[in-house]
């Protein structure tokens, strides 16, 4: 489905994601998230957690060296290769769902459709969302996007703790306007 213009209608968002609209449902706003404000923001993220990884293993490496050896630096060097490779995956599957993401919000609900390996379609009620926060990285700032955090009270249980359970829109354009009409058909529903 051709997207760079977002002329959108409800019949073929229906007929392309496989939802179904009321008769009072009217579209607000359709995007898909800026990839250039994804890819840095996501690079950003991969970097600090490579960065987190090889002062860890560093640490270990010297310890080893003063104390006992705990681990080679040749082994060190191999994990830490193994991570960034691990990491450049990822990078690469998230820009991929993000490539292929598109945003529609209706005075009724918010669709959230990613295609990929596995195709995805979150409808998300508005009348359901309680927790509704946006925010923008120095990234967002940049490009004009934010991301939206989404909770409708679902809770999941990790390891002897719940733990809430946030639908994240990231790197979507226009974040101010996105999310005063949810706030606006929020109150309205």
């Amino acid at each position: 489905m051709n997207t760079s213009n977002f002329t959108f209608t409800k019949d073929s968002i229906e007929k392309a994601y496989g939802v179904t609209f009321f008769k009072n449902e009217q579209i607000l706003f359709a995007s898909k998230p800026n990839l250039n404000a994804a890819m840095l923001n996501e690079l950003k993220s991969t970097f600090n957690n490579l960065l987190i990884s090889a002062t860890a293993l560093l640490v270990i490496v010297l310890m080893g060296k003063f104390v006992s050896p705990v681990i080679e630096l040749n082994h060190a060097i191999f994990l830490l290769c193994c991570g960034l490779i691990v990491s450049v995956f990822t990078f690469i599957n998230h820009i991929i769902k993000t490539k292929k993401t598109q945003i529609v919000i209706t005075n009724l609900s918010i669709i959230i459709y990613t295609s990929g390996v596995d195709s995805t379609v979150n409808c998300i009620q508005l009348s359901a969302i309680q927790t509704l926060e946006l925010t923008q990285t120095f990234f967002d700032k940049k490009f004009n996007t934010g991301s939206l955090k989404i909770f409708i009270g679902q809770i999941e249980k990790k390891i002897g703790k719940n733990e809430k359970v946030f639908d994240i829109i990231n790197a979507i354009p226009a974040p101010e306007k996105a999310y005063s009409l949810l706030r606006q058909a929020g109150n309205s529903v």
